[in-house]
This record gives structure tokens, C-alpha cells and sequence, in this order.
């Protein structure tokens, strides 16, 4: 991972930090850096940013309410891997994901998906309430 993307992830980790997601990316198949940030809150937003056909590594701060109804955020760490990217690219994504995930310190909610369908705002708001 490129010391710029260990830094703007520890500044997204802060809660005054007004980001809503970054989106990761293989360079050269070598370094992870990000790609994209957004402030937007709609969830639609972080998805149309996902590529249709190639991987990502996505880390989005979700809002959410827990079953008793408090408010809560949680960072959720999402591994794009979509049925349509070339097989080289889906196992390179799959075999840097576990890399990735213990230098996101603070994440402790990991989805991953291969489609849209995998990864909705419901789908995120049941597991941050496992682990509200």
C-alpha cells in the first residue's frame, strides 16, 4: 500500500474527517493507492464508482440505526470483485485483499462483492448492526 493511501486513510478515520468513502485500486500490480474519495453520503455515489468490469478496494463510512434505534457509523471495508473482470484481475484483488485489510486498522466489517446485487444499503446496514 502507497504511503499516501496508509495517510488518507488514517485522516478518513477521523471522525471530524467529512469523507464518505475512498476507493482503492491496483497500480502496476504492485502498490494499492487510492483512486477516488467522495464527501457525497449517497450510497448510489460510492456504486457508480465501482468499475462494471475490473476490481476495487472500497472503505465507506456508513450511517446507520441499530435495533434499539441509537444513531451509529461504522467503517466498512468492501472488495469489489465483479463476475466480468478477467480472471487475472479477480484473483489479484482476492490475493491482496488480506494484505490490505490488517493495514485498515479500524475496520471490522468486510463485505465482499461480485455484483450489485451483493452489495446493497441494506446489506450494509445488517452487518453494522452485528456489530453495533
Amino acid at each position: 500500500m502507497s504511503d499516501e493511501a496508509v495517510d488518507a486513510f488514517a485522516e478518513f478515520k477521523k471522525s471530524s474527517n467529512a469523507t464518505t468513502y475512498l476507493i482503492f485500486h491496483i497500480v502496476n500490480k504492485a502498490k494499492i493507492e487510492v483512486e477516488s474519495q467522495s464527501e457525497d453520503k449517497d450510497f448510489a455515489t460510492f456504486l457508480s464508482a465501482l468499475p462494471a468490469d475490473d476490481g476495487r478496494y472500497g472503505v465507506y463510512k456508513r450511517d446507520f440505526t441499530t435495533t434499539d434505534g441509537r444513531a451509529g457509523t461504522k467503517l466498512v471495508f468492501i472488495a469489489w470483485a465483479p463476475d466480468s473482470s478477467p480472471v487475472r484481475t479477480k484473483m489479484l484483488y482476492a490475493g491482496s485483499k488480506a494484505a490490505l485489510g490488517s493495514v485498515l486498522v479500524g475496520v471490522g466489517i468486510k463485505i465482499t462483492a461480485t455484483d450489485t446485487s451483493e452489495l446493497t444499503e441494506e446489506i450494509l446496514d445488517e452487518a453494522c448492526r452485528k456489530f453495533a
